[in-house]
């Protein structure tokens, strides 16, 4: 293995207009022992140069040139031993946010001092962060825990679930890992059927000029059944940024269309499909 492979990061992403770029690479506490679903990642954003420089041409250290086209590190307090697991660019603009602690922060640009918390609640919920059911719905198809944050069309809002962690029971699943010998026993937090407490996700969009933040009211015909989030979409309507959010329930022959609006505070039903 040459020494690019070892040492650059796993994956990495362009801002919206190709200026920067995230690196991420899994905490030494991932690495020791993956848990397929809670791996923290530290990240770091590097210019274009820096990524052409990383990627492209024939480096003897790839630590020290690094180091010299090196950005802005992630986090709170930016150090180099913060465990995230979520960055998102904003869809316009090179601002992003990313998650930390249970919490979604946002920064203004790479070279903001301090990034500002958007998520509010207590220890007991989780925002911005799929649990392993919604992963199935509207997530990504691995068995990783997924971002649930999106950037409007415009990136003047920002919409993200949140789900309370009390209410949901765990099962025991089995990782294999090819840098362990023996199986690892993974608790993953996931209701079965005809579970009387089912976890919900609550939709909340932030606007971004005034830092307001809404959690919004779902206005399905039943509020007392228990639904899925099966899909977000943001849209643009005379002016406005909506997000267009559809429902399930557990049968999934039940479809409940909603449009939610920061500005109301709702998610409005528009639509209903039903099949036998």
């Amino acid at each position: 293995m040459s020494l690019v492979e070892q040492e650059t990061p796993q994956k990495y992403e362009a801002s919206y207009n190709l200026k920067y770029f995230v690196l991420s690479n899994p905490t030494p506490s991932s690495a020791e022992v993956y848990r397929k679903f809670n791996v923290t990642f530290t990240f770091s954003i590097v210019n274009r140069e820096g990524i052409n420089h990383l990627f492209w041409n024939n480096i003897t250290s790839i630590s020290e040139e690094k180091s010299k086209r090196l950005s802005s590190r992630v986090g709170i307090t930016k150090s180099d031993d913060e465990e995230l697991m979520m960055f998102k660019w904003n869809t316009i603009g090179n601002d992003y946010v990313f998650w930390q602690d249970g919490h979604i922060y946002y920064s203004e640009s790479i070279m903001s001092a301090k990034p500002v918390q958007i998520s509010s609640k207590g220890p007991n919920w989780e925002h911005g962060i799929m649990g392993f059911i919604h992963n199935n719905r509207i997530g990504s198809k691995d068995y990783d825990v997924g971002p649930a944050v999106y950037w409007s069309v415009k990136g003047q809002k920002l919409a993200f679930l949140s789900r309370e962690k009390t209410k949901m029971k765990s099962v025991y699943m089995t990782s294999y890992s090819k840098n362990e010998k023996y199986p690892i026993l993974v608790e993953v937090q996931y209701s079965k059927t005809h579970e009387k407490q089912l976890p919900t996700a609550v939709i909340n969009i932030w606007d971004k000029k005034t830092r307001v933040l809404k959690q919004m009211n779902v206005q399905l015909r039943n509020n007392t059944a228990f639904h899925y989030l099966h899909g977000v979409k943001w849209i643009v309507m005379k002016g406005e940024e909506l997000l267009v959010a559809t429902w399930a329930n557990r049968l999934f022959n039940h479809i409940y269309l909603t449009i939610c609006s920061h500005r109301a505070g709702i998610c409005k039903l528009v639509s209903i499909s039903k099949r036998r």
